[in-house]
């Protein structure tokens, strides 16, 4: 599908609703601009509401079939567009890709919007941010993010949320579950916050659980320039490995709980350190550190199993597509599972 003004760049559509559609194993890109669920381009004030989007991009079956270009969901120059309750399965490559193209007449224009409440399940990347300007916040949510696959041959591996030249954006009370990339090294490096290229600054990381999806990334390759990042609140759990690397002052660290990883799972400026030591050499402060990781994360299937459905994802995925906006059943949307879920760890 497109969702698109493509009779004058400098304008844009308005106030486009899309709601409780299915978005099957659309394989092939629609356009030039690479996605097969939806392009969604100067479409200002939209709403994506309940959708369900599944296996888009490929085959469903042969990962050979795969495009880093083919996604479920591309935003590009659209302002004020809301996300919400959205589920979101097993793409060729990212869930969503949300930025500004920065081509052609009318380039000025950015993104800006709000993701929530929605359920991200078994992709590469679930989400990647980037090119807003910063006059509105960019806002991720309340998003349960479950499953980073190794197996995806696109070069995303083990991805929870990218950031790419995103300016004044927030991530505040989301859950990152179970990636299957933990323990491994690159290229299936566990990232569950990344930043790739342009400057990112004003970035806000706060009140998230974080268990097994990777580690939190500052100074990856290609990380770009960094300003004014604030990490705080959150709880991070690792089985293995750092929870979390960076260096310099540009990032804040500060009042999070971490939980397991190596005996010195901080890294700061290149050096290893335990709690004490990092926070001495990187003036983060009121952190709290315990060796023994979170309880065994939580799944779909958990999920599932305690609704007394199906406790597959394929079987979850056979529901979904049964869905009729006549007789939506609660049970499956992503609201009642994220709600559960957060519920699973006292709630947020």
């Amino acid at each position: 599908m497109v969702a698109e003004n493509r009779e004058a760049d400098t304008t844009a559509l308005n106030n486009v609703v899309l709601r409780r559609n299915i978005f099957y194993r659309n394989v092939g890109q629609l356009n030039s601009f690479n996605s097969t669920g939806i392009y969604n381009r100067r479409n200002d004030n939209a709403t994506l509401d309940q959708n369900i989007w599944i296996e888009n991009g490929w085959d469903g079956v042969n990962a050979a079939t795969k495009d880093i270009q083919s996604r479920h969901v591309y935003v590009d120059d659209c302002r004020l567009m809301l996300f919400r309750e959205n589920i979101c399965i097993r793409p060729a490559s990212e869930q969503i890709q949300f930025r500004a193209n920065l081509q052609g007449p009318g380039a000025e224009r950015r993104d800006q919007g709000t993701m929530q409440n929605n359920l991200f399940l078994d992709g590469g990347l679930h989400v990647l941010l980037a090119e807003n300007d910063g006059d509105v916040q960019m806002r991720f949510i309340e998003n349960v993010c479950q499953g980073t696959l190794t197996t995806d041959p696109i070069g995303y591996a083990g991805r929870s949320v990218q950031f790419e030249g995103a300016t004044n954006a927030v991530m505040d009370r989301n859950m990152f579950l179970n990636s299957d990339a933990v323990g491994q090294s690159f290229p299936l490096f566990p990232q569950a916050i990344s930043f790739w290229q342009g400057t990112n600054s004003n970035i806000q990381i706060t009140n998230n659980y974080f268990n097994d999806a990777g580690l939190l990334d500052f100074i990856g390759a290609g990380t770009g320039t960094l300003s004014t990042i604030t990490v705080s609140g959150n709880r991070i759990s690792i089985s293995s490995g750092n929870l979390l690397q960076y260096s310099g002052s540009a990032v804040t660290v500060t009042n999070n709980e971490f939980f397991g990883g190596d005996s010195s799972p901080f890294q700061y400026g290149g050096t290893d350190y335990a709690l004490s030591g990092w926070q001495s050499a990187s003036g983060a402060s009121g952190n709290t550190h315990s060796s023994s990781p979170l309880a065994a994360s939580l799944t779909i299937e958990s999920y599932l199993s305690a609704q007394g459905l199906t406790a597959t994802l394929s079987g979850y995925m056979t529901a979904l597509l049964a869905q009729d906006k006549g007789a939506w059943d609660s049970r499956l949307t992503a609201s009642a599972a994220n709600s559960w879920f957060r519920a699973q760890v006292g709630g947020f």
